[in-house]
């Protein structure tokens, strides 16, 4: 939605990418949701390599969230040059907004979660944050993130394979189930039409009875 605004707007978006260790998203995911670790690391990884895939040229940064706690003042110096910007404020108005935006009783989970991580995730999440100390995306994640495009590419033909066949088998289902309604139908009229030949039957039964008695 935002890029067709961008476009509409002849505006070229600068992309900041603000990640978290995979761990603390699971603790975090596992105690919110209830969700298994193992899917949360899933998801974590998903997100952000569609984040890349979308911002690709025009990532300018990528920020840590421990590193605000930890080395919040580099962190932010790398952000500013990455984004080409040149405050008139000091370093030390730099540190105060720091210190008083990042404040730990607000961080309810830490990074020290590596030992859950599947060591996928952990190495991605490593090359993540190693950008967001030197502020340089290397061209591994950039190879990581082709390789999920091409892999989302082909579960997209999947899901379009899938998504016909399942509209072809519900199709399928409601004509059968049209089908059934009809017979149950035809069944109750074809009964209806039964009773009634029975019953104009014994009518005529009783009223032959009803003559031969009378002529007696």
């Amino acid at each position: 939605m935002w890029q067709k605004i961008f476009d509409e707007l002849q505006l070229e978006p600068f992309y900041i990418l603000a990640v978290r260790h995979p761990g603390s998203v699971a603790a975090s995911l596992s105690r919110r949701d209830l969700l298994a670790f193992s899917h949360s690391e899933a998801l974590w990884l998903k997100t952000n390599l569609a984040v890349l895939s979308y911002t690709r040229s025009n990532l300018r940064a990528i920020v840590d969230y421990d590193r605000w706690f930890d080395s919040g003042l580099e962190q932010a110096r790398t952000l500013i040059k990455s984004l080409n910007l040149f405050p008139s404020i000091s370093e030390q108005q730099i540190a105060n907004a720091v210190n008083d935006i990042a404040q730990p009783a607000l961080r309810h989970h830490f990074s020290n979660q590596d030992a859950i991580c599947s060591p996928k995730v952990a190495g991605f999440y490593s090359l993540l944050r190693q950008t967001a100390i030197d502020g340089r995306v290397p061209d591994e994640i950039w190879a990581i993130t082709e390789t999920f495009e091409k892999a989302t590419d082909l579960l997209n033909i999947r899901d379009g394979l899938v998504a016909e066949r399942d509209a072809t088998i519900a199709e399928r289902d409601a004509t059968i189930a049209e089908r059934d309604v009809k017979i149950a139908r035809l069944r109750k009229q074809r009964q209806l039409f039964t009773y009634i030949i029975i019953s104009i039957a014994a009518v005529f039964s009783l009223i032959s009875l009803f003559m031969l008695s009378y002529h007696n």
